[in-house]
C-alpha cells in the first residue's frame, strides 16, 4: 500500500527517469494509480463473499490474496505504460481487500473469545509493516527492485506461510522440508557467488542478466523460509524434556546467534579482502553441510511424543535448568528477557551521541531478540500438541511482536476505549495537520521555523490510526456476525471500506487544486470526529464475549 510513496515521483519524470514507462505520467494517471488499488478493493469482499462459503476460509484467502497479488507485481514489474500499470494496482486492490475482509472472518471463527482481539488485530499489524518496508526500502533500490520485493512477499505468502507451515510442515514432516530449504539455500549462494565472480572478471558479460543477483536472493528467502527459518526452532522445542528445554534453548539460541553476529561481522572484511564471491560460496559450503548433518543425525519429530523422539535419539539425558526460565516461569521470563533489553536498547539509540552507545544499543536488542527466538519455542512447544507444535513453534517472533505489542492494548482495556481515543487522536491530528497547511498558505514565514510540524502530525495520526481504526474495525466486524452471515457482513463491510477508500483517494487532489490541502485535511478530520460520537452512542463492547452475549447487547 506504500509502494507508490517511493516510486511516483520517477514514473512522473520529476526525478530521475521515467523507466520502465515509454512516457512520464501525467498529474491525473497518478491519481489514478494511486486510487485504483482501493477501487479494486471494493471487488476483493465480493469475489471472496462469492467463494468463502464454497471453497472454505483457508482456501478462498489463498486464491483471492495470493494469486491476484502475484499477478499484480509481475504486471507492476513488466509495465510498459500506464495502463498496465492501472491493472497492476487494480489487481493489487483486489488482492488487499479480500485480505482485509476475509482474514478477520476466518481468524474469528477459529479463535477463542479472549484470544480473539489480539489475532485479528494481525492484519494491521502486517500492514504497517509493509508500508514501512516500502518506505525504508524503496528510496534506495531500482523499481525494478522494489518490484521484485514486493512479489516475493506474496511467493512466500502463498508457498510458505498459508501451504508449506500450516500444511507440508505437519504432512510431508521436518527433514524433507529441512532438505530442500538447505539445498535451496546452498544452489542460491553458489549462483549468486558465480555472478559475483563473473563480474569481478569482466562486467559486460552479465550486464544482460541484471535480474540475477536479485532472482537468487529470492529464491534463497523463499528456501530459508521454508526450512531452516521456522523449523530449526520448532525442532529445538521438540527434541528435549521441560527439565532440559530451558538449558537446550539458551545453548541453541546462544550458538545460532553467534553464528548470525559471525556473519554479519565478517561478510565486509572477507568481500573487501577476496571478494563478495567468496563469503557467499563459504555461506553456501556451511548450507550444504548443513544439509549432510541432517541426513545423518537429524530424526523426524512430525506427529511424535517426547518419548518417541527421546527413544529416537536416545543420547540427550535431562539437562539442568535455565537460571530464569524455571524460576520465574516462561511467560514472564519471555517478557522480561524479551522486552526490556529491546526498550532499553531504542532508549538509547534515540538518545545516542557516540558510536558506544550505539554499540550498547545494539547489543541490549540484541539480547531481546535471542531471548525471544531461543525461549518462545521453549514455551510453545510445551502447550501444544504434537499435531500443532510444528505450526506454532514456526512462528516465534510474530507470536512475541504480538504478545508485546497488542497484548497489554487490545486485551485489558476493550475495544471501546482504543476506538475512542483513535478517533479523537486522528481528528485532532488532521486538524492540525489542516491548521498549518491554512497558515502557511496564507503567510509562509509564519511557519517556516516549525517545518517538523507535518510530519508529527502524521506521525500521531498513524499512531491514532493504528491503535484502533486499522486494526480494531475489522476485529469488531468478526465478532458481532454469525457464521451464517459474516459471509455477507464481511462483503458489505469491506466494499463501504473501500469504496470510501477510493474516495478519498480520488478526491483529494481535486480538493487540493480546488480549494487547498486544508480543506481536505478539515473534511477528514471531520469524518474523524463524527465517527467517534457514532461510536459513543452505538458500539457496544465486544471484548471477552461470546456471540450469544454480544447479540444479547445488540437486541437492548
Amino acid at each position: 500500500m506504500g509502494w507508490t510513496s517511493p516510486v511516483m515521483n520517477g514514473l512522473m519524470g520529476i526525478t530521475g527517469t521515467h523507466e520502465p514507462l515509454d512516457r512520464p505520467l501525467t498529474l491525473e494517471e497518478s491519481s489514478w494509480v494511486s486510487s485504483l488499488l482501493p477501487l479494486g478493493a471494493i471487488f476483493g469482499p465480493l469475489c471472496g463473499g462469492i467463494f468463502i462459503d464454497k471453497l472454505g476460509r483457508k482456501f478462498t484467502i489463498l486464491a483471492m490474496v495470493g494469486v491476484p497479488s502475484i499477478l499484480g507485481w509481475i504486471l507492476t514489474i513488466s509495465a510498459k505504460n500506464y495502463g498496465m500499470l492501472y491493472a497492476a494496482r487494480f489487481l493489487i486492490g483486489i488482492s488487499t481487500g479480500s485480505a482485509s475482509t476475509l482474514g478477520p472472518v476466518y481468524v474469528a471463527e477459529i479463535s477463542s473469545a479472549l484470544e480473539r482481539g489480539t489475532l485479528c488485530s494481525l492484519p494491521q499489524l502486517m500492514i504497517s509493516l509493509g508500508i514501512l518496508l516500502e518506505y525504508a526500502v524503496g528510496p534506495y533500490v531500482s523499481y525494478f527492485a522494489l518490484g521484485c520485493i514486493n512479489l516475493a512477499f506474496s511467493v512466500m505468502f502463498v508457498v510458505v506461510s498459508s501451504w508449506v507451515e500450516t500444511i507440508l510442515a505437519d504432512r510431508l514432516g521436518r527433514r524433507p522440508l529441512l532438505f530442500f530449504s538447505t539445498i535451496g539455500c546452498g544452489v542460491s549462494l553458489t549462483a549468486l557467488g558465480a555472478h559475483d565472480y563473473i563480474a569481478s572478471r569482466d562486467a559486460s558479460a552479465v550486464s544482460n542478466i541484471e535480474w540475477f543477483p536479485i532472482a537468487s536472493l529470492v529464491l534463497y528467502n523463499i528456501a530459508f523460509s521454508v526450512g531452516l527459518g521456522p523449523l530449526t526452532w520448532a525442532i529445538m522445542g521438540e527434541l528435549f524434556s521441560n527439565k532440559s528445554k530451558s538449558a537446550a534453548g539458551v545453548l541453541c539460541g546462544c550458538f545460532g546467534w553467534i553464528g548470525g553476529f559471525a556473519i554479519s561481522r565478517t561478510f565486509q572484511p572477507i568481500s573487501s579482502l577476496s571478494g563478495a564471491f567468496v563469503a557467499y560460496w563459504i555461506y553456501a559450503a556451511s548450507s550444504f553441510a548443513g544439509f549432510a548433518f541432517m541426513v545423518f543425525f537429524l530424526p523426524e519429530t512430525k506427529g511424535k511424543t517426547l518419548q518417541e523422539i527421546q527413544k529416537d535419539l536416545a543420547i540427550f539425558g535431562p539437562l539442568c535448568g535455565g537460571i530464569f526460565i524455571d524460576k520465574l516461569g516462561r511467560k514472564y521470563t519471555l517478557l522480561i528477557m524479551a522486552g526490556l533489553p529491546s526498550i532499553l536498547g531504542w532508549i538509547l539509540t534515540i538518545s545516542a551521541k557516540n558510536y558506544g552507545m550505539l554499540y550498547a544499543a545494539r547489543f541490549l536488542i540484541g539480547i531481546s531478540t535471542g531471548s525471544a527466538t531461543t525461549l518462545c519455542p521453549v514455551y510453545v512447544a510445551e502447550i501444544s500438541s504434537a499435531l500443532e507444535r510444528g505450526t506454532l513453534c514456526s512462528l516465534p517472533q510474530l507470536m512475541i511482536a504480538l504478545g508485546i505489542l497488542l497484548e497489554y492494548a487490545v486485551g485489558p482495556l476493550g475495544r471501546r476505549p482504543l476506538l475512542f481515543l483513535s478517533t479523537i487522536v486522528c481528528g485532532v491530528s488532521l486538524t492540525a495537520l489542516g491548521a498549518h497547511d491554512y497558515i502557511g498558505a496564507r503567510d509562509r514565514s509564519a511557519v517556516s521555523n516549525i517545518g517538523w510540524f507535518p510530519i508529527a502530525s502524521l506521525v500521531f495520526y498513524y499512531i491514532g490510526y493504528t491503535v484502533g481504526l486499522g486494526p480494531l474495525t475489522w476485529v469488531i466486524l468478526g465478532e458481532l456476525f454469525t457464521s451464517s452471515a459474516k459471509s455477507a457482513a464481511g462483503i458489505s463491510c469491506g466494499c463501504f471500506a473501500w469504496i470510501a477508500g477510493f474516495a478519498i483517494t480520488r478526491t483529494f487532489q481535486p480538493i487540493v487544486s480546488s480549494a487547498g490541502a486544508f480543506v481536505a485535511y478539515w473534511i477528514y478530520a471531520a469524518c474523524s470526529f463524527a465517527g467517534f460520537v457514532f461510536m459513543v452512542v452505538f458500539l457496544h463492547e465486544t471484548k471477552c464475549k461470546t456471540l450469544q452475549e454480544i447479540q444479547r447487547d445488540l437486541d437492548r
